[in-house]
């Protein structure tokens, strides 16, 4: 009876530590399913593209209608908006330096450049972290940095 219940304990941790992987695998791996559902709660009209990449329709003062795009894996929501295409922009030393300073003022936000060269701002935000209000505030601040980043590279 006591090797019958150790072989049983046994095989009911093994069991416990083969599904805890797999458990925590999908918690993470619907990661577009949370962004789906906060988006559908935020109030904001967005339209799925990819399974993984929404836009969030946006106007702004000096943009104009651009979409806030919001990209996800399992673990990351990345929020952005491209404030200008490589070809719109002239590098100048002082737009660089405005930039870099911009960076250090603005909570939350990366302010760079993407590998064919456009200007963007993006958050990124742990998925595990995400709430609708959260989803929010991200959205707004990339919006409220991209106009002022986008004034920059008018001066």
């Amino acid at each position: 009876m006591r090797i019958m219940a150790s072989v049983f304990g046994a095989g009911l941790v093994a069991l416990l530590a083969l599904a805890m992987p797999l458990a925590i695998h999908a918690e993470s791996a619907d990661g577009a399913g949370k962004i789906e559902a906060l988006l559908a709660q935020s109030g904001y009209k967005y339209e799925r593209r990819r399974p993984t990449v929404w836009f969030v329709p946006a106007t702004l003062e000096k943009l104009g209608a651009r979409p806030v795009i919001i990209s996800s894996n399992d673990d990351l929501a990345v929020t952005f908006l491209i404030v200008a295409e490589s070809k719109d922009i002239n590098k100048t030393p002082q737009l660089m330096q405005a930039l870099l300073r911009s960076n250090g003022e603005y909570d939350y936000v990366k302010v760079g450049f993407d590998s064919g060269g456009d200007l963007f701002v993006r958050i990124d935000s742990p998925i595990r972290q995400l709430d609708v209000e959260k989803l929010k505030a991200d959205i707004e601040q990339v919006k409220r940095v991209s106009d002022i980043v986008f004034g920059l590279t008018k001066e």
